[in-house]
């Protein structure tokens, strides 16, 4: 869950300018574009809730057993799963749809 780890969703992140430049350009909008970024960037989503579901001390616990994580059970933590990663992934899905 770290930068070293297997927390690879922030080259969603990174690119997200880069794509928003590339998709936007010439006030034309690049679909094909914006799909297969919202599919990347759904899929490292997917990939990292897995790992952090994975991670945590339960009977389910796959990962992390040196060091287990802890603090997605504690408050500030919380919101990440309950709020930050649910707008996320509600975005992304959201950007499959056709808004005209």
């Amino acid at each position: 869950m770290t930068f070293e780890g297997r927390n690879f969703d922030v080259l969603a992140g990174i690119t997200a300018l880069i794509v928003a430049l590339v998709a936007f350009k010439r006030n034309k909008i690049n679909g094909p574009l914006l799909w297969v970024w919202n599919v990347f960037s759904l899929v490292l989503l997917i990939n990292v809730l897995i790992h952090a579901s994975l991670s945590v001390p339960t009977m389910m616990q796959q990962f992390g057993f040196e060091q287990p994580n802890t603090a997605v059970l504690k408050f500030p933590f919380l919101l990440l799963l309950g709020i930050i990663v649910t707008l996320v992934y509600v975005a992304n899905l959201a950007g499959f749809c056709d808004f005209k």
